[in-house]
């Protein structure tokens, strides 16, 4: 499905509602019961997700009034991005809103939007999504017992930490930075001779302010709205790599 994503922090919004709203709309359309939609996200409830996870339901509102009702479950309630994924699964969460790190240990293929300095701009990602290729990787998902409704956007992702300002790739010797659980992040914290630390995002607080890790890597959306930042001193606008999201629900759903 063709979309195009919103600049700012309801860039997943539109995405929610150009590919999501149709679909429910039919799959509650048998019965005259009102249907919950629980929506799992890792971040914050006032992140970009929280904002398109209300979007999304003004949208089914309009569409079948009184017919959805919509509750987030933000900041890893449902659990971590892998924990979503199986949820959407077994049912026990209807959607989820996730980057596609941890997705790419179930659709390989997808992995390929995690290479470093992929995109040239927000532009070239979009285009790129928007395409056949992007179309081409959702056609991959139900195959592996899921639907990804749409792509949607995390943004360039940046690197914090607490011993020196990134400058050079050498400032990265030694560093212990925490890694989405992706093998192309990992090897690439690696190559720069950081020592990279794979952790879920709802433990990523906790380790920063125990000192078990220098620094971590995340789109600004992510670092400010789960107040990462306010344990780190060093903030460089790196732009690495670009994380893409997505918007994924049980086959038996649509």
């Amino acid at each position: 499905m063709l979309v195009r994503l919103m600049r700012g922090r309801a860039s997943i919004a539109r995405v929610i509602l150009l590919a999501a709203v149709a679909s429910l709309v039919a799959y509650g359309s048998d019965s005259l019961a009102q249907v919950k939609l629980r929506v799992g996200y890792a971040v914050a409830r006032g992140s970009h997700l929280g904002d398109g996870v209300d979007a999304f339901a003004r949208a089914l509102a309009r569409a079948a009034p009184g017919r959805f009702v919509v509750e987030h479950a933000p900041a890893g309630q449902a659990g971590g991005e892998a924990e979503l994924m199986r949820g959407v699964r077994d049912g026990s969460v209807e959607l989820c809103a996730i980057s596609t790190g941890p997705v790419s240990n179930h659709v390989p293929e997808v992995r390929i939007l995690d290479l470093p300095f992929l995109f040239h701009d927000y532009a070239h990602a979009r285009r790129v999504l928007d395409d056949t290729i992007g179309r081409n990787l959702l056609d991959k998902f139900p195959a592996r017992g899921l639907i990804a409704l749409a792509w949607a956007e995390h943004g360039f992702r940046h690197l914090t930490n607490n011993k020196r300002p990134i400058v050079y790739p050498d400032d990265l010797k030694n560093l212990r930075i925490r890694t989405m659980e992706n093998p192309v992040h990992m090897a690439a914290v690696k190559a720069l001779k950081a020592q990279p630390q794979p952790l879920p995002l709802t433990k990523l607080l906790e380790a920063l302010r125990a000192d078990r890790l220098d620094g971590q890597e995340s789109p600004v959306t992510v670092t400010t709205s789960s107040k990462i930042h306010e344990s780190q001193k060093f903030f460089s606008l790196t732009g690495h790599s670009y994380s893409a999201g997505l918007i994924l629900i049980a086959p038996q759903r649509v």
